[in-house]
Parts: C-alpha cells; sequence; structure tokens
C-alpha cells in the first residue's frame, strides 16, 4: 500500500512535472509567436516606409524629369531669341556702315565742291573752329592739339573775263548755279569795263533762276536791261523777266514785259519771236 501510495505520489509528482514542462514550452512557444508577430509587423512597417519612399522617388523623379524639360524648353526658347538679336544686331551694323559711308561720301563731295569754288574764288578758307567755338569742354592737363591745316584751295578762276564767263557757263550746262554766279560774281568784281560784262550779267540771271528765286532773276536781268540797252542781252533779258512774272503768278506784268521784247530794236531779234508766242 504504502508503495502504491509512493508510486502513485510518484507518477503525480511526474505528471506535474510533465504538465511544468508543457506549460514551459507552451509559454516558450507563444513567447515565439509574439515574437514573430512583433517581427511580422515590424517587417509590415518597413515595408511602407520602403513603398512610400519608392512613391516618393517616383514623384520626385517625374518634377525632376518635368522641370528638366521645361528647362530644356526655356532654353531652346533663349536660343531662339539670342539668334534673333544676333540678327537685328548684324542688320543694324550693315546699315549703319552704309549710313556712315554715304555720310563721309556726301561730306568728301562738299569738301571737294567747296574747295574749287574758294579756289575760283580765290579765297582762303577760315580757320577750322575751335573746341572752345563749338562749346567743347577740354579734359584738364590734356595736351591741346593744333588743328590739321587746310589743303590749298584749286588752282584759281581764270585771269579774264571771257575765261570767267566760259567757265561759268559750263557749271550752269553741268547743273552748277551757284558755282557759277559766283563766278559771274567775280568776274563783274574784277573786270567792271570787261566788253562781256552784259553777258555776264545776264548769266547772273539765269544762275539765279536756276537756283529756283524768280525774284533775284527779274533784278539781275532788269540790270541788263537798264545798263545795256543796246545789247542784244537785253531784250532776252526783257523776255525773261516776263517768265519770272508768270512764275510768281502776276499774268499782266508778264504780257508788258513780253511786248517789250518785241517793240523797237528787239522787234527782229530771237526774243521777240519767243516773246510773240507768250502773247
Amino acid at each position: 500500500m504504502t508503495s502504491l501510495l509512493s508510486m502513485l505520489s510518484a507518477c503525480a509528482i511526474l505528471q506535474q512535472g510533465a504538465r511544468g514542462d508543457l506549460y514551459n514550452t507552451m509559454a516558450l512557444a507563444q513567447a515565439r509567436v509574439a515574437q514573430a508577430e512583433g517581427a511580422v509587423a515590424a517587417y509590415d512597417a518597413r515595408l511602407d516606409a520602403l513603398e512610400e519612399a519608392l512613391r516618393a522617388q517616383n514623384q520626385n523623379a517625374a518634377s525632376k524629369l518635368e522641370s528638366l524639360d521645361q528647362v530644356a524648353a526655356e532654353v531652346t526658347r533663349l536660343r531662339g531669341e539670342l539668334e534673333v538679336v544676333r540678327f537685328e544686331l548684324t542688320e543694324l551694323n550693315r546699315t549703319v556702315t552704309t549710313q556712315q559711308t554715304g555720310s563721309e561720301r556726301r561730306l568728301l563731295h562738299a569738301e571737294a565742291r567747296l574747295r574749287q569754288v574758294e579756289g575760283f574764288l580765290n579765297i582762303r578758307p577760315p580757320p577750322p573752329p575751335t573746341d572752345a567755338e563749338m562749346g567743347l569742354a577740354s579734359t584738364p592737363g590734356a595736351p591741346i592739339e593744333s588743328p590739321t591745316p587746310p589743303p590749298d584751295p584749286t588752282p584759281s578762276a581764270p585771269p579774264t573775263a571771257a575765261g570767267k564767263l566760259a567757265l561759268a557757263r559750263e557749271h550752269l550746262d553741268a547743273g552748277r548755279p551757284a558755282v557759277a554766279r559766283a563766278l559771274l560774281e567775280r568776274a563783274l568784281t574784277d573786270h567792271p569795263e570787261a566788253m562781256e560784262i552784259d553777258e555776264i550779267r545776264y548769266r547772273i540771271g539765269e544762275a539765279w533762276q536756276s537756283e529756283g528765286n524768280p525774284k533775284a532773276a527779274a533784278k539781275a536781268w532788269q540790270q541788263v536791261v537798264d545798263q545795256h540797252p543796246k545789247s542784244n542781252w537785253s531784250c532776252w533779258s526783257l523776255y525773261r523777266i516776263g517768265t519770272c512774272f508768270e512764275q510768281l503768278g502776276q499774268a499782266e506784268g508778264a504780257k508788258a514785259f513780253f511786248a517789250g521784247a518785241t517793240e523797237g530794236r528787239c522787234a527782229k531779234s530771237d526774243a521777240a519771236k519767243e516773246a510773240k508766242k507768250k502773247l
């Protein structure tokens, strides 16, 4: 009996030990399950974080690509505008060069014509203006440059009244009435008693007429009529005064001079033939 009780007690103890071991094993398993579930949860969280990071990176990449496209488009536009500006600059430079060349050509031509007139009239040109006369402020301490002396004028006008008259007629025919008039007025001054003086005065009237000044032309031709009444140029002067009055809108005055060119000693002149056409 005692042995049986001892055996039963031993079995109970063994059973209790076995149960204890089982409980311990189950507790350990449960702990491991909880640990595994925690690990799974952590992995899920990391996976979500990774997916969010990937999405963010993709969005950033897309934004970067969009920005790069915008930058490329802006660069292309700026390059186009730059080409337009370069073209306009080239055209502007070409225009400025053409205008500058034309201005310099006209200036040189005007200077050459002026020297020619000065030579014909035997006039020495004045000195060039100083900086003070032009209102230019000189730099303090800068050396004052002496102006370049002008070139010597071209050869003077012909020495005789006939030579000056012939040269003046050439200038009139060439469309340079101002030069011709300067020569003729010089001839009046240098040769007041020349036999060609009546034609010289008549040609002065022609020069004024060619310059578009009928009043001055009529005055010059009237001097021919007054001072050289017996000259054939006087008849032509009467006719030309009539044309000046026509230009000035004075028809009645024009008829009076046309009639004068057909009367007296002018009746058989060539000027009279032209004057009769006006009456």
